[in-house]
This record gives C-alpha cells, sequence and structure tokens, in this order.
C-alpha cells in the first residue's frame, strides 16, 4: 500500500542530495522491497534495503565505516556502471528479541502525538505504532507480506513485548499502543497470555489493531480478557457478506460468528468497526452487492470498504497480469483502496468506486442519525 508514498520518498531524497551530493541515501521499507529497481532509478537513492532491514541496514553502515565490500549482503540493492544488483532476501531474524528497542529518545514523540489522520472519526490519545510479531501463517493472495517480512510467523516474547510497552507508558507518556502486526492474534494461546500480563502486572495501557482482529479467533471470553487488557475498540475482518465466496478465497470467517462479536464488544461498551473487501478478480457484482447488504444489516459503528488491487509480487497481480484484468491507465504509485484498478466481470469501475463510497455514507448517516457514533476520549 505504501508505493503511493513513492514521490514522498523521491522528494525527501532530492532533498538530502541537495544539502550534499556526498550524503548516502538508502531506502527500506514495502516500496523498495516490491519495487528495489524502480527505486534505485532515482539519481538521488545510492542503496535499497529489501525486507526485514535491521541486520542488513546494520551491516551496511559497518562496512561503509570500515571501507569494505558492500556487494554481497543479503537483501540489498545497489547501482554499479549504470545497471542494478539485487541481491535477494534470503535470511529472516529467526528471534525478534535479539532487535532492540526503536531509539524513541531520538524522535519528538510529542510532535507524533499532535498527527490527527485525515478522515479520523475518533478522538486521539498519546499513541505509538507497536510490532509484536512478524509474518503471518496464512497466504492471501491479495497480500505482498512475504515480500516485506518474509514467509512464515515469528512473534516476540510476551515478557519483551511488556518491557517495551512499559517503557512507552512510563519514559514517554504512550496512553495506546496500535499493532502494525500482519496478523496479531495468529497464536490464540501466546495472544491470551500477553492480555493476562496485562492485567496482571497493571500497566495500564489502551490498545487498538487497525489492521483487523480475526473473527474466528474471537468470542465472547477472550474479548472480555482483552477488554480488561486494555483493547476499547474492535477492529474485525470480515471481508466479505457471501459465505461461498469467503470458502473460495480460502478465508478462515465463519459469518455466523460476526453478530455475536458485534453484540458481545457493545456489551462491554466497546465500538466495532466491520473491515470488507470487494472488487477480487472474478468477483461478480451480485456477490459485491451481497457483501455491502450484509455490511448494512449488522449492528456496526463504522465500516471500511476496501477495493481489491494489484500489488506487484502478489499472486492477484500474477492473476491479473495472465488474464489481462488490469486497467490500461494502472499505475502501482498511485494505489488506494478507494480506485477501481482490476476489470470486474460485469460492472464497471464507476459503479464499484460509487458503491463503496454510497454504502460508507449510508451506514455512517444511519448511525449518527441514531446517535451511535461513539468518540474514544
Amino acid at each position: 500500500m505504501h508505493s503511493n508514498r513513492v514521490y514522498e520518498v523521491q522528494d525527501v531524497l532530492e532533498a538530502v542530495k541537495a544539502v550534499s551530493g556526498g550524503i548516502i541515501t538508502v531506502v527500506g521499507g514495502g516500496y523498495a522491497s516490491m519495487h528495489p529497481e524502480h527505486c534505485l532509478s532515482s539519481p538521488n537513492c545510492d542503496y535499497v534495503v529489501l525486507g526485514e532491514g535491521e541486520y542488513t541496514a546494520r551491516d551496511l553502515l559497518r562496512r561503509i565505516d570500515q571501507k569494505k565490500d558492500i556487494s554481497d549482503l543479503d537483501g540489498f540493492g545497489y547501482k554499479i556502471k549504470g545497471k542494478f544488483r539485487i541481491n535477494p532476501k534470503t535470511v529472516n531474524i529467526p528471534n525478534l528479541d535479539e532487535i532492540p528497542f526503536p531509539a524513541y529518545h531520538l524522535l519528538k514523540m510529542k510532535d507524533y502525538f499532535n498527527i490527527r489522520m485525515p478522515g479520523s472519526r475518533y478522538e486521539m490519545r498519546n499513541y505509538s505504532l507497536f510490532c509484536g510479531s512478524r509474518g503471518c501463517p496464512h497466504k492471501c493472495s491479495y497480500c505482498a507480506k512475504a515480500l516485506i517480512v518474509g514467509e512464515g510467523y515469528r512473534k516476540r516474547s510476551i515478557s519483551n513485548m511488556i518491557e517495551e510497552i512499559t517503557l512507552l507508558k512510563n519514559d514517554f507518556k504512550v496512553e495506546e499502543i496500535r499493532f502494525v502486526d500482519y496478523h496479531t492474534m495468529a497464536d490464540v494461546k501466546h495472544w491470551k497470555a500477553f492480555c493476562r500480563a496485562l492485567v496482571d502486572q497493571k500497566i495500564g495501557i489502551r490498545f487498538i489493531d487497525p489492521h483487523g482482529f480475526a473473527v474466528n479467533a474471537l468470542n465472547g471470553e477472550l474479548i472480555e480478557l482483552m477488554h480488561e487488557a486494555g483493547c476499547d475498540h474492535l477492529y474485525i475482518s470480515i471481508e466479505s457478506g457471501d459465505q461461498e465466496f469467503l470458502s473460495r478465497l480460502s478465508k478462515r470467517v465463519d459469518l455466523g460468528k460476526v453478530e455475536g462479536i458485534i453484540r458481545k464488544s457493545h456489551e462491554l461498551d466497546m465500538p466495532v468497526t466491520g473491515y470488507f473487501i470487494i472488487g477480487l478478480p472474478g468477483q461478480t457484482w451480485k456477490e459485491i452487492a451481497a457483501t455491502v447488504e450484509y455490511a448494512k444489516s449488522l449492528d456496526l459503528d463504522d465500516v471500511d470498504f476496501f477495493i481489491a488491487n494489484p500489488f506487484p509480487g502478489t499472486d492477484i497481480y500474477g492473476e491479473c497480469e495472465e488474464k489481462r484484468l488490469m486497467y490500461p491507465d494502472f499505475d502501482f504509485q498511485r494505489i488506494r483502496y478507494s480506485l477501481n484498478n482490476i476489470k470486474g466481470p460485469d460492472y464497471t469501475r464507476e459503479m464499484i468506486e460509487s458503491v463503496r463510497r454510497d454504502a460508507w455514507f449510508e451506514i455512517m448517516t444511519r448511525n449518527m442519525r441514531k446517535g451511535k457514533i461513539r468518540i474514544r476520549r
């Protein structure tokens, strides 16, 4: 998704080189991992780090300081005589506890607290992004996680997570952590133990997972534990209102559980946001309409409809290339979940973009009339 930040990346690189052409520039993250050659094509980009970057970046800096060869670094890209050299990522960090905590003391944390996300419907707290695991055991066709964090699933120890959260709360006055994991609850037993540790140690911090909790992992007992541990807004990945379509996608979502999850969350005065994805290759207008109507039928406090996009490197991208499903004006640098880039079998891009916008507006207008918009304070 962050390929839509390409232009900002290029602006920063240009600004750096304008200060001094001798400053070495290195780009990492999703954009560099998925499009290393495109990234390196900028005259202002010297190197790219692919995938999990902590050790590669460390080794790069050491070798530059020691004037040693850098050409064999793992997960690394560079230019030589106008040609690109890309070393694929082959090794990931097996023990995430080895990685030191971010150097928060070098950041102006209060500046981050003051950022208000465009379109946010909720009051902001002093917050910090937080990662407790990397990867995901599932293989959704539209996800590019393998290129960014590698295959498989790895998690931090509970004690390591608690130590960092305590540091954030005590030293930097963080009131809320926002998980950025691909699948926070991939190991439900581990997740329960983490929530119990927050309760038992009386950490006193709020948390949310804006990426969405897995429907099938949730039940009443776990929702109660999460609420006691500090969760006060539930985001759930429902994806579709068509059980048969979910089965075709190999998505482990039992729609029979959704209403009970929402009901239990409301008993605890927790707002619920539901996530849906529409416009996947081969999905018909009837199936999209069924998802929209299902979302309207639920007692959700907020909803997001994401239009599927062909991120380069994903299975969907390969399918769209093979079947020529991408519109001629597709540009990975301008991907948005509000824009349609995949041709539908019986609908136009204007139809799907319109139904997404209108459905969200209808649901939120209905909730406002009912006084259901819950503001987190």
